[in-house]
């Protein structure tokens, strides 16, 4: 169906973001089967979702779908973004004036919502 596991990823997440709940949530289930996150392959690049916001204007996002499913399935994603957007851009703000201390409404839903970064996130072990 698809060309490889992160296009599926991806158009599983547009799905999500354009309001399509049944059809994205079967397909996260298809991906949550292949258990894709826990069988990296070297050389090829990891497997995310994004970059979504808390609107589209061709309808409201799935942002709950999109991050329920994503931590299901052991996939990352990408909420859009940090700030600078202006006129009909600015609801995919994160945050007010670049400042991590004012979030917006979506950035308080991406950050400390359910299945939120502070809730999901995990330090990449090559850090340490």
């Amino acid at each position: 169906m698809w060309t490889n596991d992160a296009t599926a990823a991806e158009a599983v997440c547009y799905l999500a973001a354009l309001g399509h709940r049944r059809i994205a949530r079967a397909l996260f289930d298809v991906i949550a089967g292949k258990d894709i996150a826990s069988r990296p392959v070297p050389g090829q690049a990891a497997v995310r979702c994004g970059e979504f916001g808390s609107y589209h204007p061709s309808g409201d996002t799935d942002e709950d779908t999109v991050m329920d499913r994503t931590e299901a399935a052991r996939i990352g994603y990408l909420g859009w973004f940090w700030s600078g957007n202006s006129g009909e851009d600015s609801h995919l703000d994160l945050s007010n004036h670049f400042d991590a201390k004012s979030l917006t409404a979506w950035g308080q839903r991406l950050f400390s919502g359910a299945n939120g970064i502070k809730q999901t996130a995990k330090e990449v072990t090559v850090y340490r």
